[in-house]
This record gives C-alpha cells, structure tokens and sequence, in this order.
C-alpha cells in the first residue's frame, strides 16, 4: 500500500509541475466532494449553460478506486424549482458510463460526455474503502438552433448584415449590372442545415460540429434596389426563422426602403414596404395627404477638377429632384433631402444618399384614391455621370380598406386525419393534387379580428364548367371540425394577424379539377376560390406490418405472442387513404340497412374490426385479436386480406407475414465452443495447447482448469434494458430456464437458473466497454464444494450482439492419481420435464499434474543469462530444477493482489551460457516423480532489456567491455545509513549477486514484462516515473552512450529484526506495486546499500564523438529521491571513448555530452573553453534558466561545492539535518551550492566558518580567501619564511602590500602553480608589471579558469585552450 500511494504521489507532483498556472474560474456552487469539478456546479437551480451536445469534464478524486468509477447522464424534465434531485421528474438516461475516464494521478478526466436537451445531472461514482461514493453536477444543454456573425459578400467585399435596417451590397464589378450574385456567411451552433430565400430562390447548406458550424450559401441572386432575405436554421426537431433586408447597389441611381405609410398628425402609423407590392390596410383613401411614401436614394458622384480641385456633382448638401409618375402620369417634381452637411463629406465619394418624403396628394390631382385597385409608382432622378434619368419603375400596391375584411390566402393541412392536427404546418392549396378526405382547407382573413364571423361555401365548380352551389345550411364540410382562431404570420418581412378559419371536407361533389369558391360573413364582395385536383384511387397502409414481414417468436414466453401482436403488429392497425366519400365506409350494417364496406381476414378467417380514430382507419376489436392469437398461437405462415366493398368501388390488399419458432435450447451455439482451458487464463482460450484433444477426450498435466461453454434457451433482447425487463417481469417463469451440469468430481449437481445472476456483455462495443451490467444481481448460487484448494465458481453471461449465452466454470479440480473428470451438461427451457439440450465432456489428467507458471512460453528466448522458473505442483513434495530445491511460495500469476497458486515452487537459475539452455526439473511426492525439461534460449545483444547477473567480485567487465566496474580489495555492501546509531546499521553484506542491466534511455525500463499481465494502473505508475526519468535530464546534454542499470539488492530489512533477511541479489528498477519488493524510487533509504570503499566505473562512449569533445563528456547518476540527475564529471579517454568516474552507489548511469551551454558563456571573452568544461562536467551550474552567470561573483558556499566536486572528495557530512555543522547553511539544495557539500569542505579542511555555527554561503568570495582555500585542498607546500614570502609577492604583485598575512603564503604557493597570475597594471605594456586584487570579489568566469588549471594539472582534464 505504501509503494502504491508513493507512487500516485510522486505522479501526481509530476503532474502538478507540469500545469500551467492560470486564474482560477469562480464557479455557481462548485461542485466538490469525493468528486471535485471546479468548473461545473452542483446546483439545479443554476447550471451551466452550454450550446454543446458534447463536454469534456475536468475534476479530481479523493481515494477513489480507479477501476469503480463510472458516471451517469440523466435528462431532468423538471426539477420542480428545488435543489433536491429527490422530487425530480427525469426522462431519458445513460447509466454507468466507464468509457473515455481517464485517471493521471488524482486528475480526472471524462471526455465526449454526451447530453440530453435542457438539464443534465451527472452522477459520477465509485467505491472509497469498499463503500460506494458518488457527486452530481448539473449542465443545461440548450439544443435550439442559433445564429450569428450573418454576412453579405459580394466580389469580395464582406457587408455585416444589420438586423433592424438595410444592409448596401455594392462592389465595382458590379456596376451597371441590374441584379448580382452574393453570398452569405455566418455560424449557426446546434443547426442541421441553413435554407436562404431570396427572390424565388433558395439555397440549403448543411452545417455541422466538424466546421464549426460555418455556412456558405451561394449565389443568391439580388436585383437592384431592396431585396426580402429569409433565413431558416434548422436541426430535427426546432425551426428559427428570421428576414433581413438587403439593398443592392450597382451604380446607378439606385431607390430601397420605399415604405408606403399612414400619416396620423404627420407621424407615421404604420407602413409597408413598396418593393413587396404591398396590399396596404389603411382607412385613408380618401385623405391622400395622409399617405406617404418615404424611402432612401443612392446617386453616383460624377465629381469634377475645377482650378485643381475636386468638386462633387452633384452636390450632396442640397437637395435633388425626384419626378414620380403615377399609373404613367408624371407628377411635379419633389425634393430628395441631403443626408450629410458640409464637412460631413468629401467629394472623392463615389455616390451620396438622400432621404425621399412624397405625399400621396403629391402624386395626382385627385381628390382621393380607390380600394382594391392597384397603382403602380415610379420615381426617377438624374444620373449626372450617365447623363441620364433613372430610378424604380411600376411599384405595385394595392389600399384595402382597413376596416373591411378580405381574404387574403386559402391553404391546406397536409395529412390531416383528426383535430389533433390542425396545428400542423400548412401549404398553398392552388394546383395541388388531393388523394383523399378529409381535407382541411385554411382561410386567413386579414383586416379583422372578428373570430365569430362565418365562413362558408358558396359554390364549387368542376373543370367543365359545371357548378354546385350552397346555402347556409347545406353546407358539405364537417362541422365539427370547424375551427377558428388568429394567427400572425410574417408578409414581405412584417408581421401581421389574421382570422383563421379552418374547415374540413369528408366528401368533395366531383373528381379530378374543381373550383371551390369560400364567401365570409355571408357577404359576397368578401370571397375568394382556390382550384385544385382531387385523384380517387383507395391504398390500404399498416401502421406497421409489411409483406413478408418476419418475426422471432418464442411459444415457451406466456405473453410473447400478445407483445407481438401489440407491439409488432399495432394490433393490426391500418388506413385505407384515397377516398373521396367517406360516408361510404362502415365497419358494421348500418341502423338504416346499409351494407358493412370493411373486411378483415386472417388465413381466410374473419377478424373482427373497428374505427380506430379517423373513420378510415381501423384495429381488430377485443374479440377480433382474441381470434387472430388462437389462429397464429402455433406460428408458420399466415395471410392478411382487407376487402373494401363500396357502393361505387371494391378494393382488396392481400400480404402473407411469418412467425419463426425460437424456442428450441441449444448446446453448444457453436460447434467445438465446450472446452476446457488454464485456470490462470484472463479469458477462455479455445484450442489451449496445455489441454489437447485427442478424438473427444482431452487430456492435460495441469492441476485444475476451467471449462467454457455456450449454449441457448431464449431471447431476452438487445439492449440492457429489455433484458433486463424481461427477467424481472412476470411475463415468464424463470424457474424452467434451467442450466445443469453435473461432474464426477461433484458433490451434487450445479443448478443456475433465469433467477440467478447474470452478467451481461455486448461484443459489439469495443473491448474495454463490453461489460454492460448484471441483472439479478446477489442472487448467487449456493456456493459449490471446495475441490482441492480452491472453491469452484460458475459466471453466465448473456451477450446481447448474438443474443445468446455462456459460462465459465472455474477451479477444477483434476484427479492426483489421473482419474478422468466427465461433465454432463444439460439445458432447458420449459423446465426439467420439457425438451432438454445435452454436452459430456471428458478430460484426462496426468497422474502427477503441474503447471509451469514463469517462464511463460512467449518468454523462453532472453536476453538476460538468468531465469525465474516458478511451477504449480499441488501433489509434490519437492521440486528441484537443474539440482536446485525449489522454495515454496504463494503466487499471484495475473499480478491483482490475490493469491492463485499456494503450491508453487520458485528457483531462480543464473549463468545461463548463450544459446540453448535445458533447464531439467523433477517433481516428486512420496509414490511417484515425473521429470520435464523447460528450453531457455540466451540470446545477448546489447539493447535496452540486456541483463547480467553475477556475484560481486573486484572486477566486473559486461556488455562486450562497455560497462567496466572495479572495487578495490576486501569492499563490501554496507547501509547507505551506517553512521546513525541504531540497531543493525553497521551491518556488513557479501555474497551479493550484482544485477547490470541495460535500459531504455527514454523511460529506464529494463524489463518490460511482456505478455504478463500487469496489475491496475501499473501502466500510469510507468508513464509517470518514465517521464521523471526522461524530463529530469538537462536538456543542455544529450545521452551519449547507453543507460546502464547496477543494482546489489537490498540489506536485512529493520522491521523484521528477528530476521536476517537481506535481498542477496539485484533487481529490477520497476517492481509490480503487488510484489513485495518496491520500485527504485520507492526504496526505503534504511535498505539501501553501498559500496564499503570507492570503487571506479568505467563506461564506453559514441566512439563517433571526435577527440576535442573530451571536455565536453560527463558522467550522470540518477537520484530518485530529489528526483535529479547528478552530474558526476569523469576522466576522459579521448583514446578508448571511455570516461571513468568514482562508483559507490548503485543506481542508473549514463555518459552525457554537453550540447549547448549559454549565451553568456559563448560569448565570454576569455573564459569560454573553462566555463563550458566546468559546466559539462557538472563541477558549476547555472545561475538562472537562461543563462549561466559568468559575470556573478563566486559565493563561499558555491567555491566549497565546486572544490570538492573537482577533486572528487568522498561525502563527509552528517545525514541527521538537524545535527548541520552552521544555523545558515539548510539542507535544501541550491543551484550553487549544496550543503552536504560544505560540510564535506569543513571537515576535509579546506575552508572555515565565519563566525560559531555560522558559514555565510551566499557571501562573496575574495580573490585572496580562494587563494587559502585552494592552497588548503591541495595540500600546498607553503613557505613559512616571512621575509623569502615579501619578496616573492613584492617580484610578483604592485598591490602586494594588501594581501592579509594569513593568505599570503597561499597565495605565493597558488601563483608559483600558475593557477592564479593576477591582472596587468596596463594590458597595452605587461611589462609594467601585475596586481593580485586580494580584496577584490572573485568573478564566477575566473573561478572556471582557475578550477580549470587545477584540474588540467591534476590530468583529470585534457588541456584547455
């Protein structure tokens, strides 16, 4: 558990330095608990709102169990305006969803979560501590259609098209062009398609998520002047219908906007638009100066240069003259008005726009105009660049008299059937083709309010000519399904109400073309006619049975057979369309002697009907499907024939449906799928090669198995639900779906039942979603016998993609002294006494059984020369393999925490030669052994996965030389932590086998354990530490050689003191969390181990990397713990590419190659081939992120680290932080400097603190104190004669004199080394001699120099230039 937990830790601070750091959202009651969204709310009252069907979820968890956590998406149809989910009406629901969850850490993310329309609790679930959690958040989804950024474009140019006036389309490709095509763009979110009408025309894009819901609709053609655009957006079920104005512009003069207005004291009333041809509601035809046309003019700027400047013309701060003609008669002129004033605009312009404001009165020299009749207006104006008059011709409208009704459209119903359709959408009736009654026709009447007033027939006439006419009371429409209401509908762009008035007919007096002619309020001037075509021809349609229609049915389901008919066959409910006179039908003989017209049969047997609905549709009555299910009870074949007797025409539809008998048990489904396999198989595995088949016998020498079969009994549906429903009814007795199996190694025989638990899988959904759920769930099966060790367990499972089941019997228990084991299985449907299905099975074991668990079969070729072999041997005494005894352990094979093996017997085998490699083992009991051989093949090549294990010894040469580690005489292992004074610290290790391993250089595995199956989220713990592994590796460096694992074990473990139990061997550096051994960054520090004494480690290098790059070679170690790679610096051999480094812990290795330093080390005038050399063999490090501070000063603390960095001094400090040699030195490393350092420096003499207990690490360091420090690690000879160290200084340095006395032999011993010469007194003549700076701060790039030299005379560097 501590492994576990430690792992998810340090994944998630991995996780958690990675993410950027951004505001935090404020969310409406965030919705925290065992589950914790941020983001989302746990309010009903105030959800977020979202446009999309699809969200992904961000959150995190709180010990939660990975593999519970499902979550759960149900549509709230009310939540009656309270936060409590209890008294919520729900609808549709998607439950116990584990796809697309995805866990890093303490990270939770669901993506593509799917939302019903309107409001969204999701439930997210799973088990803490083995209790079942759960939090609920809630998401609005508004799934209506929107729109926006809408845009007009032509040839180029993009217009914003405004919503309450009109948007000018213009462009000069399009001049003196009368109409142009345009696009128009925009978004619609949640829509199916975009329709655009302009003009007649229409354009339908279909718009989706993949495009972000974009539209282009193109051409729409648009004239001159001002034109209607409607726009409908769409999706399946929701309609937005909007009008936009667009005016075209090409040039010439150009009128749009021209309204027609009623004038109340000069202020407009309302008003219509001219370019529609409006029919205009006013009162005031008589008073035309109380009508108006107002509008907008564009006139072109036909500009001129007069005495070098530009003049418009005209000129757009007076007013122009517009000439109207009405009817053709020309009016005198009227003044347009100026839009803009002087200095409102400039006379480069290319046209200017004036308002329009003509009177009616202005128009004629009547005294009044007339209702009902139409006018037709023209307005010019002059075109000065044309030199010509232009304008709008033969505007059309009409004045009604607002106080008179008219009708003004006559539309049908389509489909219309009963008055629960009147609401549906209705089209133009003129020129339709009508195939049956009844026919609901609506009229609009406009100008009135009146609902009460009727409307009528007055005659209809056919296409010769020939009339009927009707009164009041003879009237031939339904009037019980006359219907009036208002509507307000949108014309030319304006809404307005009208009377609607909807009448039906049952019967019309003629077939083909007639004129139905409607008159309102009984007053003929208020009438209106529609011409249409009725066609007769009857046409029987099902509601939902087809010819040769097939359906599964099983006899065995007491109310299948009434489903059927209720559900397949809607009772075998249908419509006879077409007919013109619907008096004609009747289902009975009438009271006043007229014949039954309709006719049902089944198989030529009579089934009763009746009116179901509108009078030409019918269903069987009680008695008539009572009837039909004692016809169709035995299924096969059956004929349905409907007769239509009429008094003018006969009809007859005849189709032939079929019931197919499902109720047979079957055993198996499929041949051969009854077989046994390996009890330790995640899956059953047909075809095992450890159970073959010989004849129908199979035979094995394992020691228990599991066994699989199918088989089939009945169709419980496809979906979950259905399932679910069927089994939990009444409808069936699940006492008679029996499977029973029967074993000579039973007790009794095992009976399951429909009653007992049934899990549930669709193999049509991907691999990881198959698990459905189970139904029945607890009710478990009385639990079976023990056989062996183990308790047998049987799980059947119902796959809804075939619609049938199977079963798995697990541990087996096969015979020690090779007794066959036979199984009978037997299935039934009707219960015992019923038919009955039935398999035998036999399998024969070996006398002596045994399963070899490791090495598997897909893992007997390797590249390691060591091999675990662990074998199952439940009647053995011992085990031995290649004369070794195998130990006796208790296996968990599948890696999930429980024990499957407690017989097993572990060896580990080492020194496999390369090659083939027969491993023989013997198992024996006190009767009998039985000897087998496993074949191990070494194959060693130095790739990522190579493994070598030997004992310890004082040399060790692997991996074709490339890994060279060399201890000195009498080393041995010792405990990381042997100074602290406790019990077993001192403790001294030998013996040990050494693991060296070759590992993949971007993750650190060595071995990947292929085809095992790896515990839960082991997968994650990999992605994790692999990342630390990869991501903790200075990208300044590149891996220049392979990353080597050296492991020694691990020492005798504290907590069992009782117990010398030291792990005597290395191994792997990932370990299964189920293991009882930990992973590499898991170690516990108090069984760490150690070499006694420093030994050296010698690795190879790409031996591409030329010579000069010697500098440039270091050698990294991985320390898990900070987690860093540490870099260890090395000697070079540019002759053998190999670099060599002091080793005493065990660990990951790896040679770097310095790539790139920083921009101030590059460019440093003198110091770059030290700075760099230092910086590549990590004895200084950079100052910042982005560069290297060569022009810092040199800190106390940094000097100490890089002093004993470079002359490789063995860590000498106290482990215990709170027993630190100085109050200011803490045990958190810097980029500079390291305490464990400073202390080392201390305690090797080479420098003292400041003051008791105080070192001052960050104080900057003189020139003349590095001098004594360098002089003291170097174990300097120093002069110790005063005058002879005068002297020497005076010869050497101008500023000698300020040297203190107690560094001036250190300095005299460091200059006469060269390691320091001092700075000229005029660097144009040196021979004015030099001055040391004693007091001077030591510059960071000539502490590089300086270290440089040191190391350079030490040859633990190559010369630097």
């Amino acid at each position: 558990m501590f492994k576990r937990l430690s792992a998810m830790v340090l994944m998630l601070a991995l996780v958690v330095q990675l993410l950027p750091v951004l505001p935090a959202r404020t969310a409406d009651a965030a919705a925290t608990g065992y589950f914790t969204f941020p983001k989302e709310t746990s309010s009903s009252l105030n959800p977020r709102v979202t446009t999309n069907g699809r969200v992904n979820l961000e959150g995190s968890v709180s010990n939660i169990d990975p593999s519970s956590i499902t979550y759960s998406v149900i549509q709230i149809v009310n939540n009656n305006n309270t936060e409590d989910p209890a008294d919520d009406q729900t609808g549709s629901k998607t439950e116990n969803v584990k796809g697309g969850i995805y866990l890093t850490g303490y990270n939770l993310a669901a993506n593509n979560v799917q939302l019903y329309s309107g409001l969204n609790r999701i439930t997210f679930k799973g088990l803490q501590g083995g209790a079942e959690v759960s939090t609920s958040i809630y998401i609005m989804y508004h799934d209506g259609p929107v729109f926006y950024n809408l845009a007009a474009r032509l040839d180029g140019n993009a217009f914003p098209m405004k919503e309450n006036a009109t948007t000018v389309v213009s462009s000069g490709a399009s001049r003196g062009r009368t109409s142009a095509d345009i696009a128009i763009t925009g978004n619609a979110p949640n829509a199916q398609k975009v329709t655009i009408e302009v003009n007649g025309g229409s354009r339908t894009y279909n718009v989706s998520a993949t495009n972000n819901y974009e539209f282009t609709l193109s051409p729409l053609t648009v004239k001159k002047g001002k034109n209607l655009v409607t726009i409908k957006v769409t999706n399946n079920n929701q309609t937005v219908e909007t009008t936009r104005e667009i005016a075209f512009y090409n040039g010439e003069v150009t009128f749009y906007d021209l309204n027609l207005n009623e004038l109340d004291s000069g202020a407009i009333k309302n008003s219509a638009a001219l370019e529609y041809s409006p029919d205009f509601g006013t009162s005031k035809a008589g008073t035309p100066s109380d009508l108006s046309v107002t509008g907008t003019v564009i006139v072109p700027n036909n500009k001129k240069v007069v005495n070098g400047v530009t003049v418009p013309n005209p000129d757009p701060t007076q007013p122009i003259q517009i000439t109207p003609r009405l009817d053709g008669t020309a009016a005198a002129p009227v003044n347009a008005i100026p839009t803009v004033s002087a200095g409102g605009y400039s006379p480069e312009d290319p046209f200017f726009i004036y308002k329009v404001d003509i009177k009616l009165s202005q128009l004629t020299t009547a005294a009044s105009y007339a209702y009902d009749k139409a006018y037709f207006l023209t307005l010019e104006t002059l075109n000065t660049v044309a030199n010509e008059s232009q304008g709008v011709y033969n505007l059309k409208f009409t004045l009604r008299n607002s106080t008179a009704p008219f009708i003004s459209e006559i539309n049908y119903i389509p489909n219309y059937k009963t008055t629960q359709d009147r609401n549906n959408e209705s089209k133009p009736l003129t020129g339709v083709n009508i195939y049956d009654t009844p026919l609901a026709v609506e009229v609009l009447i406009g100008n009135s309010s009146d609902t009460t007033s009727p409307l009528s027939v007055s005659k209809i006439t056919d296409i010769n000519g020939k009339e009927t006419t009707y009164t009041s009371t003879n009237q031939p429409i339904d009037d019980s399904q006359t219907y009036t209401t208002t509507v307000t509908k949108t014309v030319n762009g304006v809404n307005k109400t009208f009377v609607r008035k909807l009448i039906v007919f049952t019967k019309l007096p003629y077939e083909g073309t007639q004129t139905v002619t409607f008159q309102y309020d009984n007053n003929a001037s208020i009438s209106g006619a529609v011409t249409f075509n009725m066609l007769f021809g009857p046409f029987l349609k099902y509601d939902s049975i087809y010819d040769t229609m097939k359906i599964d049915y099983d006899s065995t389901k007491a109310t299948q057979l009434d489903t059927i008919v209720a559900d397949k066959f809607k009772n075998f409910s249908a419509t006879l369309t077409n007919l013109n006179d619907l008096s004609d039908v009747r289902y009975a003989p009438s009271g006043d002697g007229k014949p039954q017209t309709m006719f049902f049969y089944i198989n030529n047997a009579p089934i009763a009907i009746e009116q179901n609905g509108a009078i030409n549709s019918f269903k069987a009555t009680t008695v008539g499907l009572a009837a039909a299910k004692e016809i169709m009870k035995s299924a096969g074949a059956f004929n349905l024939k409907f007769v239509y007797k009429g008094s003018k025409n006969n009809y007859e539809n005849s189709i032939t449906i079929f019931l197919n008998q499902v109720n047979l048990p079957v055993i198996p489904v499929e041949a051969d799928s009854i077989y046994p396999y390996s009890s330790d198989m995640p899956a059953p595995l047909a075809n095992d090669p450890n159970f073959p088949k010989s004849g129908s016998v199979f035979t094995t020498k394992e020691p228990y198995m599991n066994v699989h079969g199918t088989f089939d009994f009945i169709d419980l549906g496809t979906s979950i639900e259905a399932a679910t429903t069927a089994i939990t009814s009444n409808t069936i007795d699940k006492s008679k779906f029996i499977l029973k199996i029967e074993g000579s190694n039973m007790t009794a025989p095992i009976v399951w039942t429909l009653a007992k638990e049934l899990r549930v899988i669709d193999t049509g959904l991907p691999k990881d979603q198959q698990s459905v759920g189970t139904i029945n769930t607890g009710s478990t099966l009385p639990e079976i016998p023990k056989q062996g060790e183990r308790v047998p367990k049987l799980v059947v499972t119902y796959d809804l993609k075939t619609q049938t089941f199977s079963w798995v019997l697990s541990n087996q228990y096969l015979s020690k002294d090779g007794t066959s084991s036979v199984y009978n299985f037997y299935v039934y449907n009707n219960g015992e006494a019923g038919a009955r299905a039935s398999y035998r099975l036999e399998v024969d074991p070996t006398a002596l059984p045994y399963k070899i668990l490791r090495p598997l079969n897909s893992k007997r070729i390797v590249n390691q020369n060591f091999v675990e072999v662990v074998i199952d041997a439940p009647s053995a005494k011992t085990v031995t393999v290649n004369k070794l005894n195998g130990e006796k352990i208790a296996y968990d094979a599948d890696n999930d925490g429980t024990v499957d093996y407690t017989t097993a017997y572990r060896v580990v085998i080492s020194g496999l030669k390369a090659g083939k490699n027969d491993l023989k083992f013997t198992i024996a009991n006190d009767n009998d052994s039985i000897n087998g051989t496993i074949t191990v093949t070494y194959a060693p090549t130095n790739i990522p996965g190579a493994g070598f294990m030997e004992e310890m010894k004082s040399s060790h040469k692997l991996f074709e030389g490339e890994l060279q580690l060399t201890f000195p005489k009498s080393t041995t292992l010792i405990r990381r932590d042997y100074n602290v004074p406790e019990k077993l610290k001192n403790q001294v290790f030998t013996g040990h086998r050494l693991l060296f391993g070759i590992a993949n250089p971007a993750d650190g595995v060595v071995d990947r354990h292929e085809f095992e199956v790896p515990p839960a989220n082991f997968d994650l713990i990999l992605e994790s530490l692999g990342n630390m592994f990869e991501n903790t590796f200075s990208s300044n460096f590149n891996k220049a050689g392979k990353v080597f694992w050296i492991d020694a074990g691990m020492a005798d473990n504290p907590q069992t003191d009782s117990i010398n139990d030291p792990l005597t061997y290395g191994i792997d550096p990932y370990q299964y969390p189920t293991a009882d051994l930990p992973s590499y960054v898991d170690r516990p520090i108090n069984r760490e181990l150690i070499a006694s004494k420093e030994a050296k480690l010698t690795l190879s290098y790409d031996s591409n990397i030329v010579d000069a790059n010697g500098t440039f070679i270091t050698v990294f170690h991985f320390d898990p713990k900070k987690p860093e790679w540490v870099n260890l610096g090395g000697v070079v051999d540019t002759k053998k590419n190999t670099v060599t480094v002091p080793f005493r812990e065990f660990g990951y290795y790896v040679v770097g190659q310095l790539k790139y330093s920083y921009l101030d080390i590059t460019s440093h005038p003198y110091a770059r081939n030290y700075l760099e050399a230092m910086y590549a063999k990590g004895f200084m490090n950079a100052a910042g992120l982005d560069e290297f501070g060569s022009s810092l000063y040199t800190s106390r603390g940094e000097f100490a680290t890089m002093m004993v960095k470079a002359l490789g001094a063995q860590l000498n400090y106290n482990t215990d932080p709170s027993k630190r040699l100085f109050n200011d030195v803490g045990v958190e490393s810097t980029a500079l400097w390291d305490y464990r350092y400073i202390e080392t420096a201390f305690n090797e003499g080479y420098i003292r603190g400041k003051a008791p207990k105080t070192f001052e690490p960050t104080s900057n360091l003189t020139r003349e104190d590095a001098a004594v420090i360098l002089a003291r690690a170097l174990k300097l000879k120093l002069e110790t004669d005063p005058a002879k160290i005068e002297k020497a200084l005076q010869k050497a340095f101008k500023d000698y004199s300020g040297i203190d006395y107690y560094a001036r032999a250190s300095v005299l011993a460091i200059y006469q080394k060269g390691y320091i010469q001092g700075s000229p007194v005029d660097s144009s003549n040196p021979k004015n001699g030099y001055v040391f700076e004693p007091k001077a701060n030591l510059l960071r790039s000539d502490s590089g120099i300086i270290l440089g030299k040191v190391l350079v005379g030490l040859k633990r560097l190559p010369k630097i230039n």
